[in-house]
């Protein structure tokens, strides 16, 4: 693929990885399971008001559980690297939006794992998808408007954060029933839990230590270190509120991240005749775009 690894102790062997791969989002996936939410409903809101009534611990403690851990900040977030973090995207944001469409995404593609849930899903077929690519970038623009923007309970990045975490508990929680019953459909023995622990780090990794990587191999445009190191701090508190369980320590340093990263590239890459397609759909969907 036109890319040198040199293999670290920072590393990861699939067999760390692998068994990411069988663990979903417990809080949130336990929470919309007594929430009961709907297509169309808002996910957010019915979390909001279950957890408001007084009786509600006595029924299930769940969404109560989920809502503490999002409304806490960890010991670890600096906010003034978050707000840093955010002033790179900015500095950087055309570059970035450039890496996004025809790396992060057209590149991620060559997972067939993830294309799996992509294709059951629908989520970037035809017509659709420029819509669904507009609605991530809308989502980057919540998360790194500034830091009102990401506190908890308030912030209109906090609240995508929720909704898209939501999102992808709606689509474990789908998959996974037809995986009982049709096992030809989906399978979680051979592709994991539907956007399971390991597809979260590796979309974490799209949106961040990709970005500079691409900027600085394929365009020619240098982050230094420490935006590198505030633009991945920025994201590893966005990654802890979509419920990223880094357990690796993955996302604590950039070395670590750049390693990470490969590792699940040369555990996961392996793209086939569906990997081209959806690349092409994509491309060709938003290339008469502006």
């Amino acid at each position: 693929w036109d890319y040198d690894i040199m293999w670290t102790e920072n590393h990861l062997p699939a067999s760390r990885l692998e068994p990411l791969r069988m663990i979903g989002d417990v809080l949130a996936d336990n929470a919309l399971e007594v929430l009961q939410v709907k297509t169309g409903e808002d996910a957010l809101m019915a979390l909001r008001e279950y957890t408001a009534r007084p009786e509600s611990e006595q029924e299930s403690l769940a969404p109560g559980l989920l809502m503490k851990q999002l409304m806490t900040v960890p010991e670890w977030v600096d906010w003034e690297q978050v707000k840093r973090g955010q002033e790179v995207y900015w500095r950087y944001c055309f570059f970035i939006s450039h890496a996004l469409l025809h790396f992060s995404l057209a590149g991620g593609f060559a997972i067939p794992k993830i294309t799996k849930v992509l294709n059951s899903t629908g989520y970037l077929s035809g017509k659709r998808t420029k819509e669904r690519v507009l609605e991530t970038a809308q989502f980057i623009l919540d998360v790194a408007h500034s830091l009102e923007h990401l506190q908890p309970g308030t912030g209109k990045g906090w609240e995508s954060i929720v909704q898209v975490r939501f999102l992808h508990a709606g689509v474990r929680a789908r998959l996974s029933k037809i995986s009982r019953a049709h096992s030809k459909y989906y399978n979680i023995e051979d592709h994991g839990v539907p956007i399971n622990q390991e597809d979260l780090l590796a979309t974490l990794f799209s949106f961040s230590n990709t970005m500079w990587r691409v900027m600085d191999e394929r365009m020619g445009v240098h982050m230094t270190t420490q935006e590198r190191e505030d633009y991945l701090h920025l994201w590893r508190y966005i990654g802890y509120m979509m419920g990223v369980d880094d357990i690796l320590g993955a996302t604590r340093t950039p070395e670590r991240a750049d390693a990470c990263l490969e590792s699940i590239v040369m555990h996961l890459a392996d793209p086939d005749a569906e990997s081209g397609r959806m690349c092409s759909t994509l491309l060709t969907n938003m290339a008469p775009k502006p």
